[in-house]
């Protein structure tokens, strides 16, 4: 199996954080913006955040491992 380069590792780190936590923040603030209050959205906020780290491992394995092109 081929090593990934820093590059590589520091682009598809970068990307799996944002999948992680672009939809957090994108439900905390719609919610927020939406009701006024603070402490729904940040509930649901939490929720979203530990149902994506739940696919993380799955999400992690398609963006971190490089594999051989089929020929």
């Amino acid at each position: 199996m081929p090593k990934l380069s820093s590059k590589d590792i520091l682009v598809r780190g970068s990307a799996l954080g944002a999948v992680l936590t672009v939809p957090t923040v994108a439900v905390f603030l719609g919610l927020w913006a939406a009701t006024g209050e603070l402490i729904m959205p940040a509930i649901a906020g939490a929720a979203v955040h530990f149902v994506s780290l739940g696919f993380s491992a799955k999400i992690a394995r398609r963006l971190l491992i490089k594999r051989d092109p089929v020929e």
